[in-house]
């Protein structure tokens, strides 16, 4: 490469995979694909996946770097008939990948898969095996203004419905953390009963900010870590609807803050006869968390002697000022952890 490359998609559908290797002599340079009529409606990168399939994403990439992906719409369509350990990723990294963004893009999961707890896609997903060669050590994955929708195009019932359908970004807990990923302005349209909408787990600095997502959702981090303007919905059995981990060490300068959210859980009725209700609203385990300006809502009438809104586990050096917490009549509005918190101005 001589200079900075941008491909211009033409509309239409296209029925297959595509793996983006490294580039040979790229330097800094930049690589655009983008949608030409700049409409992700109308740019189509689609697959559908056969027993067994060894294709690991509809799009691939594999230790790359300095790429963008804008406007353009990516989509999965499982078929009726399929065998049960048969997964793939809209978007999937693989080895070590750096300065990555997805911009205003579309990502879409068609799911015909019938049977519990099989089949199913990943709308994001970056491996990260033990040996060193093989672990994802990504850096700068950007992921903004992106529309995720999952669909359900079987007979089964949204709630008995299996499938994987999430965003998972994870580091390496040893040597290989995620660095500087941003997840921001997102819309997570999850169909799917019961199902993680966002995952990121080892991170060393995360910025997780005004996105719409149905789902539940787990952050793990030992550096900077924010969750800021996030709507959060969640429908669930026995879950949390979102888990949020500080990593001990946390540095007295960097907490991790938890503000201005809206996290809403729900009771949706049963799941294989059993009365459906979630653990948790929101569970926080670490130290040095700020937790302010957050609603915190249920509407679950189940009683669940475990359910709290707020449950903090092991935490210490928390602060809680100026959030609401409301609930009908399901749980604990808060389970406070063992030790002092250090500020306390939460209305109930």
């Amino acid at each position: 490469m001589l200079g900075n490359v941008t491909f211009n998609a033409r509309d239409g559908r296209y029925n297959e995979a595509m793996l983006v290797d490294s580039i040979p002599f790229q330097n800094n340079f930049n690589v655009i694909w983008q949608s030409e009529s700049a409409d992700s409606s109308k740019v189509l990168l689609a697959y559908t996946p056969v027993n067994n399939d060894n294709i690991l994403g509809v799009l691939q990439l594999n230790n790359t770097k300095n790429i963008t992906f804008k406007k353009i719409g990516v989509q999965v369509k499982f078929p009726a008939v399929i065998s049960s350990n048969t997964y793939i990723s809209l978007v999937y990294l693989s080895k070590k990948n750096k300065n990555i963004r997805f911009i205003s893009n579309q990502f879409i999961d068609s799911t015909y898969a019938s049977l519990p707890n099989t089949n199913g896609s990943r709308f994001f997903y970056n491996y990260n095996a033990a040996p060193v060669n093989s672990r994802s050590m990504d850096s700068a994955l950007v992921l903004d203004r992106n529309y995720f929708l999952q669909i359900n195009l079987s007979t089964t019932p949204v709630m008995d419905l299996g499938g994987a359908a999430h965003v998972i970004f994870q580091g390496y807990v040893v040597d290989a953390y995620l660095n500087n990923t941003v997840i921001s302005n997102n819309i997570f349209d999850m169909k799917l009963f019961s199902k993680p909408g966002l995952v990121i787990t080892d991170a060393d600095s995360v910025r997780i900010t005004g996105n719409k997502l149905t789902g539940n959702v787990t952050v793990d981090g030992k550096d900077l870590v924010i969750m800021d303007k996030n709507e959060i919905y969640h429908e669930g059995y026995q879950q949390n609807a979102v888990t949020v981990t500080s990593t001990v060490g946390r540095a007295v300068n960097k907490p991790l803050i938890i503000s201005n959210n809206n996290i809403q859980t729900v009771h949706v009725g049963s799941f294989n006869g059993t009365p459906v209700g979630c653990n948790n609203a929101l569970i926080i385990f670490g130290v040095r968390f700020t937790f302010i300006h957050n609603t915190i809502a249920t509407n679950d009438t189940v009683v669940l002697v475990s359910v709290s809104l707020l449950q903090l586990v092991y935490s210490t050096f928390v602060t809680l000022n100026n959030n609401l917490l409301y609930h009908v009549t399901c749980c604990f509005l808060l389970n406070p952890p063992p030790v002092p918190i250090l500020s306390h101005t939460t209305p109930f």
